[in-house]
């Protein structure tokens, strides 16, 4: 390939192009323009090239401060970063999910049957079509697995505002009615300057004790179900096998 440079054009002074023909000067005239064009480009090229230079060293400077910083913020990610799981209790038609940390134990909560569990999921989104035609095209287990692993949704929220109240999840109780809550707005409790809490207390569950509900019956309350029966503070009356064991 010959040589790109101005001397492909500079042996005749341009004021000698009237020498030549009409051809030969509008040929070569093209031939000037086109390596003006060259030139530019050129130029433009290795500009770009050393903008490239400049940016990869300032790559490599973030990637180094974000490496010696990595170790620091590893507690956060084994803190909010959770794995979810369903598994069926052999024997009998009930499901229990399992939330799972780096570091923590596992988390584990009941949803119940799958009848009770599809009942209650369209329920909950009896006002959003698309949410159930979803659930009936890939089913309630891959379903529910979308919500609650979600990266910006509703339940990861509610998840990560448990997690920065208590870390452990120790004192969290969570099941199918704290995931997927069925409240109805004319049903919340009217009440000034008391705020309800996203999750049920060990206060609120030595109250519910005392009014006569058994652990695996607060299972499935929720918070605000929960506040309601303790600020009315009617016990519960007990069932007729309880009253025959008692």
């Amino acid at each position: 390939m010959k040589t790109i440079d101005e001397r492909r054009f500079t042996f005749i002074p341009q004021k000698k192009w009237k020498n030549l023909t009409d051809d030969e000067r509008k040929t070569l005239g093209s031939y000037k323009s086109y390596y003006g064009h060259y030139i530019k480009v050129e130029d433009e090229i290795n500009r770009l090239e050393n903008d490239i230079d400049k940016l990869k060293e300032k790559k490599s400077t973030y990637l180094g401060k974000m490496k010696s910083l990595n170790y620091k913020i590893d507690y956060l990610r084994n803190d909010y970063n959770y794995s979810w799981s369903i598994s069926k209790i052999k024997k009998k038609n009930y499901y229990n999910f399992t939330i799972s940390r780096r570091g923590y134990p596992t988390k584990t909560g009941g949803l119940g049957s799958e009848k009770i569990i599809m009942e209650h999921l369209n329920k909950f989104y009896k006002r959003k079509k698309d949410r159930l035609e979803e659930l009936n095209k890939i089913g309630w287990e891959m379903f529910v697995r979308k919500r609650v692993m979600d990266s910006d949704g509703r339940i990861r929220n509610m998840l990560v505002d448990m997690v920065s109240q208590d870390v452990s999840l120790k004192k969290s109780f969570i099941n199918r009615n704290t995931l997927f809550p069925l409240v109805e707005e004319n049903s919340k409790p009217k009440s000034k300057g008391v705020s309800i809490p996203i999750m049920i207390t060990n206060q609120m569950r030595m109250k519910l004790s005392t009014l006569g509900y058994s652990k695996e019956e607060m299972k499935h309350l929720t918070p605000i179900e929960s506040h309601k029966i303790i600020n009315k503070g009617v016990p519960k009356k007990p069932s007729i096998d309880r009253s025959r064991n008692q």
